[in-house]
């Protein structure tokens, strides 16, 4: 493969994102919780606050134990980009292909010397940097967010380091999309089944849960479940990746409530405690996997493509 064709597929694919409407939505969605934090602060002043230092991270999804103990606090996270990760995948992945096969702009890139995997290599590429500097622009918004509602923050390397990390997260799960816009050559069809699959994986995750701490009465793996099924299945990782890794470097232990069995047949309540840093290499290891598998399975069905 040649970097300069690559450099050249990526380039158009910048140009081509900057076009569509959607990117609206997603430059709304970084700014939000900015403009949302002015507003709240302009109307009701500083809001009180746990742990005030490192706001930004429950704000983000990554601290999972992080006190929101202000409503106006709980819609800011809940309006970020960080909590649309599995929309914004989706949208950018269902027409990565599917427009350029649908519009004949493909059969025109190829006609060139341009080869399919330099074509495919090129459109990843701007996919995953697309959505990456989304993130890291939404989360130095976030962090600056949280300075106005909450006064100084610490961890701005880590603001800016993991943010990112919630797109490239998000990587298997807009290549999915990617792969069925290709094969139906309709994009709404691949952003409908990758929304299908994002919500598929977290039913999958909450049937092994009832089974594990229902069925076969074991608390502990119940409470790992949702994890363990992140870690095989990352297509609805997003803020998930970099919470992991957030909770390695500082440690979090999450306790978790767990309906079990008694003896007497009756279903009580456990609290498990998780040390979700463990994870955090299972899931890496698996977004990585998962796409550069499903790169290579993109380059392989536009093989067979007729074009």
């Amino acid at each position: 493969m040649r970097l300069d064709k690559i450099l050249v597929v990526a380039g158009f694919e910048f140009r081509r994102e900057a076009r569509k409407r959607s990117i609206y939505l997603v430059v709304a969605l970084m700014l939000l919780p900015l403009v949302a934090a002015l507003i709240v602060r302009g109307i009701a002043g500083r809001p009180s606050v746990e742990e005030s230092e490192r706001l930004w991270a429950g704000i983000l999804g990554f601290d999972p134990n992080a006190a929101i103990a202000s409503a106006s606090i709980g819609v800011i996270s809940a309006v970020s980009l960080a909590s649309w990760s599995w929309l914004i995948a989706t949208l950018f992945g269902g027409d990565l292909f599917a427009s350029d096969i649908e519009d004949g702009t493909a059969s025109l890139l190829l006609s060139r010397d341009l080869s399919r995997r330099e074509y495919v290599a090129g459109k990843v590429a701007a996919l995953a940097v697309t959505l990456a500097l989304s993130f890291l622009v939404a989360g130095i918004a976030t962090y600056a967010a949280a300075w106005i509602l909450a006064g100084r923050q610490e961890g701005l390397v880590e603001a800016a380091a993991l943010s990112p990390l919630i797109g490239l997260g998000s990587l298997p799960l807009a290549l999915l999309a990617a792969i069925v816009g290709l094969k139906t050559r309709r994009a709404v069809l691949g952003i409908i089944l990758g929304v299908i699959a994002y919500f598929a994986v977290a039913i999958v995750a909450g049937v092994i849960v009832v089974y594990e701490s229902i069925v076969a009465g074991d608390p502990a793996r119940a409470a790992e479940a949702t994890y363990l099924v992140g870690s095989a299945l990352p297509f609805s990782t997003g803020s998930d990746w970099p919470s992991l890794i957030y909770a390695r470097i500082h440690d979090i232990t999450l306790t978790i409530p767990v309906p079990v069995h008694t003896a007497k047949g009756v279903v009580e309540t456990v609290m498990v405690n998780v040390e979700l840093g463990k994870f955090a290499p299972h899931l890496t290891v698996s977004v990585l996997a998962w796409s550069i598998g499903l790169s290579l399975l993109s380059w392989y069905l536009l093989e067979k493509t007729d074009l």
